[in-house]
């Protein structure tokens, strides 16, 4: 298991790159979280490499991702959590659901603290869940068989999980009061019908999040009591995992995190920041589409600095000041810390790290077996070391030696290679023709990822227009429906991730080929870290009357899993000059990352309320200017965060126009080469006090770049433009050092010579470690090891040929020995070639080999003795 320095970045050793090896591998190692992740990153100002403080969506330079911090005020290691569910024919399954959801936040911590080298984290936090069931018949309400609840840090409460439905009790009044006493016995706070959702939404202080049905409260207890935060969850699940309006186990699953002291990533009613990690357990987003979520290193890296102050962090027997973590903006939004952290890092409590793999809940009506989520990693790579030099045998005059080479995880499954693929999903497994899926085509294009879902029927008579066609693209779900079958043309396309309306045009229904097509520019996905390969699949559903919610999910296609597809190889986005400036990272040499260049004016892309120009010419628009100076396709996107409409136009080497009534807007000239002529138009500009844009151009030769090679100063492998620590050759995927706790051992004859950090987490890292050797024919023994875990050994021989050295031990010095590594006392030559006997391949020096000889039944000790050629009367022995 990793176990890392939480405070300190320890930064590689630079190493040049080496020789063709011969390379020896141990068996596939356990791969998990601990494989890929590299932090964490605590105290003020210590943010991950490739990071920065600024939390804008409309910063291109901000790549990471912020977790909010300092949600109430949880003031023991000792988690003690009490679930309420009112009695109601599912309320087994519905306190099963909920217990689920609070169990995964204890195994996820317990695995990634381990994963993540947090041990004090792992072995000093702890749950007591206890569950209750209230019978709220009869005028005075029914028993609490826990009541009243002593000291509880969370109480998870759920106030209507069927009701709504039709299906269970509505509650709406608890004759018994909810009670709460401190460790003393002194009454902390009483709750009139906890219950009753629209009782806590009056309550001062409560944090409601209103169309999710579900919020947290706090209260003070002082004294022994503490502090103790109510999650209360008012989701309507009749069918988990198939009719969800509001999934109880994601919500309770959500809100228990706010109790836990976590707040949102980005997309939360407190404010927007970005990039979101919508898949996170604290993004206010349905995805992972088709599946419950889990906890992340992210979560568990902001707990961590809550439990610090109560927890023996630095392993000294006692809790001081000097255990206390910083989060790494402390800063935050000026009444929040946060927490940052490298989208590399974002893993989850699945064997694999991948959010795909995240151990599912028994939803069930019945109970079925029991849920692990602390779940074992999975083999997914397999450690390679190689040593480069010395070869085996090497011989030195001087003793001195440099052990060099690599170390890498080679991963068990290959990722794809294609740009196009298929997948046929048989019919008949849905609920109506309308939703069952039949086949799913996907092609990466430079531009633009392509997925074609193909139904058994599209807009049937009579059908009312409830269904969903979607696809999701490594997690983000984009959605198509049209509200009205009498119209088809009035086509919604539907970020459900982000709950953000796009272009129409993103998405094409085709009645007669029962088709829809997304097409979704990759510009757009890599803007929420989504970058190729990519794993996509299908999915349909029915939406809400009033919203894009899913009401019944149906169809998917493959049933689990996704369909992997590659970029195009050879592609290259090629940065701009002139007016623009690139606020971006750079350029890359491949497609599966494009890297846009980003246009921004000197003073600025903001315009005023006052500048809108209603469509009149001559406003106070923006103009840049765009070289290309090859043939390229181009293409331009511009984004802003409010409901302003913004247009965009284009003269020069080529024309055209992006002026919708929505956002972004997108434009895709090809055959371009000259310069663009861009400009702005602020046709409605509504935000307060003003709106600021994204103007990014990506462009793509139509045929090899010729003589654009990265500048990579450090040699590190990551370009210049790219690289966060252009002038440090390193590991990390910025470009800059990573923390390690690999390290890559040498010995001699079984003695420590030397050793140097590796961190393989991000690909192949070198070494190179200088050591001397005594005199004579000695053991190297290369180990690679990580937390004291052998990874792989490497073993092979050095001679260090100093005067009087007689590596095989037979008295006579290897300088006049005629055989060195055959001990010969007697240094016999019968055939007087300066090679001894005991080494000799041919002794008799006849031009036949001695086991020739044997096998002929001739004598290897006499010349004249050979085998013959048939026919030949020569003496034959």
């Amino acid at each position: 298991m990793r176990r890392l320095s939480t405070l300190v970045l320890a930064p590689l050793l630079a190493s040049a790159s080496l020789a063709a090896p011969a390379t020896i591998s141990t068996a596939p190692a356990q791969a998990s979280p601990a494989d890929d992740y590299v932090g964490p990153y605590f105290g003020d100002g210590n943010l991950p490499p490739g990071c920065i403080k600024d939390m804008s969506r409309d910063n291109p330079d901000n790549i990471c991702f912020h977790g909010k911090l300092g949600l109430n005020a949880l003031d023991s290691p000792q988690v003690d959590v009490a679930i309420l569910v009112p009695a109601s024919p599912t309320a087994e399954r519905d306190m099963r659901i909920m217990r689920q959801a609070v169990k995964s936040w204890e195994g996820g911590i317990d695995y990634l603290s381990d994963e993540m080298g947090l041990d004090w984290l792992e072995e000093g936090v702890d749950f007591h869940v206890t569950v209750d069931e209230i019978d709220l018949t009869g005028d005075n309400g029914g028993e609490l068989t826990t009541y009243p609840l002593v000291d509880p840090e969370i109480v998870v409460i759920a106030t209507n999980p069927v009701g709504g439905i039709g299906i269970g009790v509505d509650p709406v009044y608890l004759g018994a009061e909810l009670g709460i006493v401190d460790e003393d016995g002194v009454p902390c706070t009483n709750i009139e019908n906890p219950f009753d959702m629209e009782a806590w939404e009056m309550i001062p202080g409560f944090n409601s999040h209103h169309e999710t049905r579900g919020g947290t409260y706090v209260e003070d207890c002082g004294g022994q009591g503490g502090n103790v935060c109510f999650s209360v969850n008012g989701a309507i699940d009749p069918v988990p995992g198939r009719t969800d309006v509001f999934s109880l186990y994601d919500l309770v699953l959500h809100e228990t995190g706010h109790c836990l002291t976590l707040g949102h990533v980005g997309d939360g009613a407190e404010g927007e920041w970005g990039p979101v990690p919508t898949t996170d357990i604290m993004a206010y987003s349905a995805d992972p589409a088709g599946q419950n979520k889990c906890v992340s290193t992210l979560n568990v890296e902001a707990f961590a600095t809550r439990m610090s102050n109560y927890l023996d962090v630095d392993g000294d027997g006692q809790v001081t000041e000097a255990d206390r973590l910083e989060p790494n903006d402390v800063s935050g939004d000026g009444a929040n810390p946060f927490q940052v952290q490298h989208p590399d890092d974002h893993l989850y409590a699945s064997s694999t790290g991948s959010v795909w793999d995240c151990p599912q809940p028994d939803l069930g009506l019945v109970p079925g077996d029991p849920v692990d989520f602390s779940p074992e990693p999975a083999e997914t790579s397999t450690p390679s070391l190689t040593v480069s030099t010395p070869a085996h045998g090497a011989e030195t005059a001087d003793g001195q030696v440099q052990v060099a080479g690599t170390v890498e995880r080679l991963a068990t499954d290959a990722e794809p290679t294609s740009t196009s693929v298929a997948h046929d999903d048989g019919l008949g497994d849905s609920l109506s023709p309308v939703t069952d899926i039949s086949h799913l085509q996907v092609e990466v294009t430079d531009l633009d990822v392509v997925a074609t879902v193909k139904v058994e029927e599209l807009w049937p008579d009579g059908v009312p227009g409830a269904a969903k066609y979607g696809v999701s693209i490594d997690g983000r779900e984009i959605e198509s429906t049209v509200p009205d079958p009498r119209t088809p043309g009035d086509v919604v396309t539907y970020d459900h991730s982000m709950e953000t309306y796009l272009p129409s045009d993103w998405s094409e229904w085709d009645a007669a080929a029962g088709t829809v097509t997304f097409r979704i520019p990759r510009s757009y996905l890599a803007s929420a870290k989504v970058t190729a390969p990519y794993d996509v699949f299908a999915l349909t559903s029915y939406r809400s009357p009033s919203h894009m919610w899913t009401l019944v999910a149906d169809d998917r296609a493959p049933d689990r899993g996704g369909i992997g597809v590659a970029a195009p190889a050879g592609a290259q986005g090629a940065a701009g000059t002139g007016s623009s400036t690139e606020g971006g990272s750079g350029t890359t040499s491949g497609s599966s990352l494009l890297n846009p260049v980003v246009l921004e004016r000197p003073g600025g892309n903001t315009f005023m309320v006052t500048d809108s120009t209603l469509g009149a010419t001559g406003g106070p628009g923006h103009t840049f200017s765009l070289p290309v100076p090859e043939t390229s396709t181009v293409e331009l996107l511009m984004s802003w965060p409010d409901a302003s409409d913004l247009d965009m136009r284009v003269t020069g080497a080529a024309s055209g126009s992006a002026a919708t009534a929505g956002q972004p807007e997108r434009l895709v000239l090809e055959d371009v080469q000259g310069t663009l002529e861009i400009a702005v138009d602020p046709y409605l500009v509504v935000g307060v006090p003003s709106t600021t844009y994204t103007l990014q151009a990506t462009i793509v030769p139509s045929g090899p770049v010729d003589g654009e090679t990265p500048v990579d100063t450090d040699g590190d492998g990551v370009a210049d433009g790219d690289d966060a620590c252009p002038d440090v050759p390193a590991a990390g995927t910025s470009g800059c050092p990573v923390p390690s706790d690999e390290t890559v051992t040498v010995y001699v004859d079984g003695v420590e010579v030397g050793s140097q950090d590796v961190e393989s987490s991000n690909g192949p890292d070198a070494f190179a470690i200088d050591v001397t050797v005594p005199a004579g024919s000695h053991e190297v023994r290369t180990v690679w090891t990580q937390d004291d875990e052998v990874l792989a050994t490497d073993v092979r021989t050095v001679v260090h040929t100093a005067p009087g050295t007689d590596r095989d031990g037979d008295g006579v010095a290897d300088a006049g020995d005629n055989c060195v590594r055959q001990p010969n006392p007697g240094q016999a030559d019968l055939d007087g070639d300066a090679q001894g006997d005991a080494c000799d391949s041919d002794i008799d020096g006849d031009g036949h080999s001695n086991a020739k000889e044997r096998q002929h039944g001739t004598d290897p000790f006499d010349a004249a003795s050979y085998p013959r050629k048939k026919g030949d009367t020569g003496l034959v022995r």
